[in-house]
């Protein structure tokens, strides 16, 4: 997969939804958050337990009866990252209502197992490298746990199914 690379024009749209000054979809911060992660995850964190930064899945379902999902999420490990939009334009997360359903759903994440980043536009603008290691760290020691625990067998059958080698 080839990498996206944030261009000036990306980074000013950043900066001024950072200050509240502009308004980007839930798309765009997707977006952003894998350009970060594609430019970034390599070179910010030595793996140690994997080969390289994985290939993140978007809209992660995690939950056996629920349809709730994650932005971003590496299943095998149980980590994922939650895009936060709207904080600096009165957007729904910041909403009680809906920030009770955020809550109940990230709780519910940590019942199973599941470690959460959540990030907004103003972290990812003002401390791109520092989020990226934050997830990389997790994921690198999740491997870890993993390996240690004789499950590194399912790593491997999720590489093959991914075309990993």
């Amino acid at each position: 997969m080839a990498k996206k690379f944030l261009t000036q024009r990306d980074l000013q749209r950043l900066a001024r939804q950072a200050s509240g000054g502009g308004k980007s979809s839930k798309k765009d911060l997707e977006g952003d958050w894998l350009g970060l992660w594609n430019n970034l995850a390599g070179n910010v964190h030595r793996w140690v337990n994997l080969d390289g930064p994985p290939e993140p899945e978007r809209q992660v379902k995690f939950h056996p009866s629920r349809n709730w999902a994650m932005d971003f999420g590496w299943p095998i490990w149980k980590v994922a990252v939650e895009i936060q939009g709207g904080a600096f334009v009165k957007g729904a997360h910041v909403r009680g209502v809906r920030q009770a359903e955020d809550f109940r759903k990230l709780n519910a994440a940590m019942e199973l197992g599941w470690i959460c980043h959540q990030f907004n536009v103003k972290n990812m603008e003002s401390e791109p490298g520092r989020i990226v290691e934050q997830v990389a760290s997790t994921i690198d020691s999740r491997a870890a746990d993993l390996a240690v625990l004789g499950e590194w067998s399912t790593l491997t059958s999720h590489r093959q199914r991914k075309g990993e080698h």
